[in-house]
């Protein structure tokens, strides 16, 4: 496995800046983007633009999408979006998964890893 980082200026999703961006790869192949970002603004306009490019989310039976914490997922044939945010912490993190590769995590993880 190996972690990209981006080394000048913040990441941006469209015209959003975000925190932190960490680029995940395994055997050479794309498997997941990780994303930080802090404030409800911040986390208002990646929803609107996730749901202008993506459509509604995918909200699965027990997801939250109200409250102090919130879910969002959008779910392709190739890819998995989830958007998390914490209110009580004004901090979220979006996740863009590759579905092939993505699942190969649990296999480089120790046991003993959180």
């Amino acid at each position: 496995m190996h972690i990209y980082t981006i080394k000048r200026g913040a990441p941006q999703l469209g015209s959003t800046e975000l925190e932190s961006v960490k680029l995940y790869t395994l055997d050479g192949k794309y498997a997941r983007a990780l994303f930080h970002y802090q404030g409800e603004a911040i986390h208002k306009a990646i929803l609107q633009y996730l749901r202008n490019e993506f459509g509604q989310t995918n909200d699965q039976y027990g997801s939250m999408i109200r409250g102090l914490s919130q879910q969002y997922a959008w779910r392709g044939s190739e890819t998995q979006i989830t958007l998390i945010y914490h209110g009580f912490r004004e901090r979220g993190t979006l996740t863009v998964e590759g579905r092939i590769y993505a699942p190969l995590f649990l296999d480089t993880l120790s046991e003993n890893s959180y």
